[in-house]
């Protein structure tokens, strides 16, 4: 459960960072943090947010936490 923990925190950090170029509408380099937005859901928003109590939200609605 901790590794899976782990790696859904992981994942949600690189999601945030790499967005594609058709999510958020902008071309991003790598190493650019993308512009803020906001998904089709509130899950989808929660999975881009930079927020990493969002993060820890997603691993509480998972039953990972």
């Amino acid at each position: 459960m901790a590794t899976t923990r782990r790696f859904l925190l992981e994942l949600c950090s690189f999601t945030h960072r790499y967005t594609p170029y058709g999510v958020s509408g902008v071309p991003q380099l790598l190493g650019e943090y993308p512009p803020k937005w906001v998904g089709r859901s509130d899950l989808e928003t929660m999975m881009g947010s930079p927020s990493v109590h969002d993060w820890l939200k997603l691993t509480e609605l998972a039953g990972l936490g």
